[in-house]
């Protein structure tokens, strides 16, 4: 198996060190190779462009793993390809033509919108309670946010971030669809693509009828990631979750499901990833999760428990963040930036400030 990673940077070094890390499992070889505008100081084959590493390379898994802002342009390069695509989120930019994507894609032997949250044990144990109590949702709330402000990579802004929990409030609630009914946001220069860039958003919405209220940023201090359900359960009882990704901290993902009694509450799950053994780095756990299910789609033909974030989900995520992104002519605006040269951080400045 052939894997082409696109882009060599924070994104493709964790997608090369899971691939690396699962390559051991299988009987064939899995050969990596990358294509990004400079060559970087990795192990594996470099080539200069797309088109070239296409042809030369061959791949059987192509990973797109560029700044979101240039998501577009890759996929039209890859026109006719007739391998796996997996993508990092968001889908494309607001500007790109969403009724071209099934076009450009339509040869594609499967693909993987990368929705990591989704991979983690946490979401997967929530997902399974819902759909195995036929639990109905009547309220969810979301915090989710990080801070970029100084950060060095070009973004399309929050809607980079919002994706998460606007994924995860429909998937694990049996994949009913999100109506988002009330936007309000902040713009500002807070990244190097523009002086006008959302940085945070407060959304309104419902699923089937169950309201959804959130906000999301990409100028929060603290790091945050967190999402709490009510649901009834098939005798109208009411049942609490609580899901948190990275919190408190890195790789740290907990969920605690309960009913209340009259004296205390009855608690139904608790989970945190932190107590469950690992044998390798964290930080690539989630993603070795997306890379192990894609390769055993691609060598041993095994579809997934649950089916991939594929191109259909895709663009209906891009038509919520596009409605988002439609909005920032409304929202308020902050100026951070006020010197001359402005300050940028660097990758050496580590996971811990730019995961």
């Amino acid at each position: 198996m052939r894997v082409l990673i696109i882009g060599m940077g924070l994104s493709g070094n964790m997608f090369l060190e899971a691939f690396q890390s699962i390559s051991k499992l299988y009987d064939e070889e899995v050969d990596i190779a990358y294509t990004a505008r400079n060559k970087r100081d990795v192990t594996v084959p470099y080539y200069q462009s797309i088109p070239i590493s296409l042809e030369e390379f061959e791949p059987d898994i192509v990973v797109v793993a560029v700044n979101d802002e240039n998501h577009g342009d890759v996929l039209s390069q890859l026109e006719g390809f007739k391998g796996f695509v997996i993508c990092e989120k968001p889908f494309v930019d607001p500007e790109f033509n969403l009724d071209s994507a099934k076009t450009i894609l339509k040869d594609v032997s499967g693909f993987c919108l990368n929705m990591v949250a989704r991979y983690s044990e946490a979401a997967s144990l929530l997902k399974a309670y819902v759909e195995d109590h036929q639990l109905s949702l009547v309220r969810a709330n979301f915090l989710w946010g990080k801070n970029r402000i100084n950060d060095y990579r070009p973004t399309t802004g929050v809607i980079s971030e919002v994706i998460h929990p606007l994924d995860l409030v429909q998937w694990i609630n049996f994949g009913s669809k999100l109506n988002i009914k009330q936007i309000h946001g902040v713009k500002s220069d807070f990244s190097i693509s523009g002086n006008d860039i959302p940085d945070s958003i407060s959304v309104l919405g419902d699923v089937n009828g169950a309201v959804i209220t959130g906000y999301s940023s990409f100028v929060n201090l603290f790091r945050r990631r967190e999402l709490d359900f009510v649901f009834l359960d098939k005798d109208h009882n009411l049942i609490f979750a609580e899901i948190s990704f990275d919190t408190p901290n890195w790789y740290e993902d907990s969920l605690l499901i309960w009913r209340e009694a009259e004296e205390q509450r009855e608690v139904l799950v608790k989970f945190n990833s932190l107590d469950q053994e690992f044998d390798g780095d964290r930080k690539i756990e989630r993603i070795s999760k997306v890379v192990k299910e894609v390769s055993d789609f691609v060598i041993l033909g095994r579809e997934p428990k649950y089916k991939f974030p594929d191109l259909k989900e895709a663009i209906s995520l891009q038509r919520l963040l596009n409605q988002i992104n439609a909005s920032k002519d409304q929202f308020d605006s902050v100026q951070y930036n006020r010197i001359e040269k402005r300050l940028l951080l660097s990758e050496q400045s580590g996971f811990e400030r730019l995961g």
